[in-house]
């Protein structure tokens, strides 16, 4: 199995060894560790059918992890030294405004005081300096006055630069959220005032998307009259996840359903899936329909945010559609390697994003284990084809066929999430996989009616409050499942195991994984031995 996996699907194997290698670097692993991680890569590679020379030359990607880890790191960190040998300091700065909060404007009943001020330093006590840092005041309302500040803004004034800590949001490591973002340091404002605004195509395209994302918020949440329900509905249609509350969000966390109201991979196929269904309907040529599906596919996850997850599932989607377009059969394993390569290339932080590690770690299991759901599937309907046709009752089999997968891909999305998700919440929802069956029926109904609604909207104005109604009914509901799953006596208080044990976790159930995988293959070998033989 591990040898059909680097021989047909190189690019993941390839990102498999440089990941390894780039989050030993990012994460400060001691030399003990790194040198742990080397043995095992070379022991994987002679697994996998390498000869000792082939497993030399794959295990230098490890390697080449780690220096390119080491040398982002010493670049985004260099200039901070330079000006700062402790790493903090105190001066004069000018700065301009890159990233502020969703919900200002039309949408400032719905802000729960979420999300982020970003601003990018031109110049730190006259010395130049272009980083990004995020901007924190002493006082609620002179924040309330930084989070109103427009995008592309220019401030000058005083402050202290300080390293990012680990503090404050109740999903993730809020300081590692702020390093997969290559933002090091936190600029506390001691004062500032406004000093004109800044130009250039790179500020007009944000203004202009921030301005498309308000636009589109307010007419999905007009006639929305309960704040939490307008606060999902913002999430989930944009990507808009600092609207929620942080209580709730914990709650969510807890019940393991958080990742169903922020843009992921999950979300982002759903998409896919319903324009390539609708698409056909239009009656345009297949040569037509598939770039159109990659640019709406595109589309949505700009305008969401482009989350790291999100952005995994469309290189993936894009990756799939071109071999497609050449008529090629496409690979789903192998199009998670080029997006994670890719990935790992521009910005080696992006390993201390939690949704990143979630998203590759249940996509790469879920591959793993699809040939043997497929079985199962299988087997169920296997009764079925022994029938004649007037008695066959497809209807109840196809149902249990779709349980069973449904269910069977759940449990494993579980389970490989685990490791992650003990880090950060220090609770066991043990009624996710159940909970989020039939929430990932709501969720996709309410990410259908998003676009429809605001359709429908701009036909039928006189419909408003209905269409508001119905999409309110449906993210009411799901919020409801959702939060149900928190329950205490669900939700089972557990101690966060050490780093060495979660990965253990991982590589355990990968291992059985693979181990099924390769029974799987012997038996249909043998079976077709022993028929050629006859």
């Amino acid at each position: 199995m591990l040898r059909q996996i680097r021989r047909l699907s190189p690019a993941f194997w390839a990102f498999l060894g440089l990941g390894m290698g780039m989050y030993g670097g990012v994460r400060g692993w001691g030399n003990w560790a790194r040198g742990a991680a080397l043995l095992f890569w070379w022991v994987l590679c002679r697994a996998s059918g390498c000869g000792r020379a082939r497993s030399l030359s794959w295990g230098l990607l490890p390697l080449l992890g780690m220096g390119w880890a080491a040398l982002r790191i010493f670049l985004l960190e260099a200039p901070f030294e330079e000006a700062f040998p402790r790493g903090r300091g105190y001066g004069e700065f000018s700065l301009t405004v890159v990233e502020t909060p969703l919900a200002q404007g039309a949408l400032a009943p719905w802000d729960s005081g979420g999300g982020h001020v970003v601003g990018e330093l031109r110049q730190v006590s006259g010395r130049p300096l272009r980083r990004r840092v995020l901007l924190r005041e002493g006082t609620a309302s002179r924040q309330a006055l930084l989070r109103g500040l427009p995008v592309g803004t220019r401030l000058q004034g005083r402050g202290s630069l300080v390293p990012v800590s680990q503090e404050g949001d109740p999903l993730s490591s809020w300081g590692d959220s702020l390093l997969s973002r290559r933002i090091l340091r936190l600029l506390v404002l001691e004062e500032w005032r406004v000093a004109g605004r800044e130009t250039g195509p790179a500020l007009s395209l944000r203004q202009g998307l921030q301005r498309l994302r308000e636009l589109l918020g307010a007419w999905l949440v007009e006639g929305v009259d309960n704040p939490l329900d307008g606060q999902m509905l913002l999430a989930l249609g944009l990507g808009a996840a600092e609207c929620l509350p942080r209580e709730w969000r914990q709650r969510q966390a807890w019940a393991g359903t958080i990742h169903v109201f922020a843009i992921s991979g999950m979300h982002v196929g759903m998409v896919a899936l319903m324009l390539g269904a609708l698409l056909p309907w239009t009656g345009l040529p297949l040569a037509w329909r598939r770039p159109l599906l990659a640019l709406a596919t595109t589309a949505y996850v700009v305008v969401t945010g482009a989350s790291p997850s999100g952005m995994r599932a469309l290189a993936m989607t894009l990756a799939v559609l071109f071999a497609r377009m050449r008529w090629r059969a496409p690979s789903w394993r192998h199009a998670q390697g080029l997006s994670g390569l890719a990935a790992l290339a521009a910005n080696p932080l992006c390993l201390h994003n939690l949704g990143f590690l979630y998203s590759h770690a249940v996509v790469a299991i879920l591959l793993l284990a699809a040939p043997l759901l497929r079985e199962l599937q299988d087997t169920l309907l296997e009764r079925e084809q022994w029938l004649p046709r007037e008695r066959r009752r497809p209807g109840p089999s196809l149902l249990a066929r779709w349980l069973a997968g449904a269910l069977g891909a759940g449990l494993l999305a579980w389970l490989a999430a685990l490791c992650l998700a003990l880090e950060t919440n220090g609770r066991l929802g043990m009624l996710s996989p159940l909970v989020n069956l039939p929430l990932g029926l709501l969720i996709s109904l309410a990410l259908a009616f998003c676009p429809l609604r605001l359709l429908l909207g701009l036909l039928l104005p006189a419909g408003t409050r209905l269409w508001a109604a119905t999409a309110q009914t449906l993210i009411h509901l799901a919020g409801s499942l959702s939060l149900w799953g928190s329950q205490g006596n669900f939700c089972l208080p557990v101690a966060s195991p050490p780093p060495w044990a979660r990965l253990l976790l991982l590589l355990s159930l990968a291992g059985l994984l693979l181990r099924w995988g390769g029974l799987r293959q012997e038996r249909r070998y043998s079976g077709g031995r022993k028929e050629s033989k006859r």
